[in-house]
């Protein structure tokens, strides 16, 4: 069994339930998998009226959730998001 990351439990905390908008459409997140490798982390989110929904955020090292918003707010229909830290 994996040990418990505070890294993990962080970006849990900021993005399950946010209420993020892409367009027209806003939506809920819901995060069902994290996985942290060294101070890179993946996140799997689904839409909540969709479940079925998935999308991968590749979330890069110094990256803040408001490089997250941001990127999910300009996202373009790819199932996964390169998520860098803002200039």
């Amino acid at each position: 069994m994996e040990a418990k990351s505070p890294l993990a439990d962080l970006w849990f905390d900021l993005l399950d339930g946010r209420v993020v908008t892409n367009g027209q459409k806003t939506s809920k997140l819901l995060v069902q998998g994290i996985h942290v490798d060294g101070d890179t982390v993946w996140v799997q989110v689904a839409r909540a009226e969709q479940p079925w929904s998935r999308l991968l955020l590749h979330i890069r090292p110094r990256a803040t959730i408001r490089d997250v918003l941001a990127a999910l707010r300009e996202a373009s229909g790819s199932d996964r998001i390169e998520v860098p830290h803002a200039a």
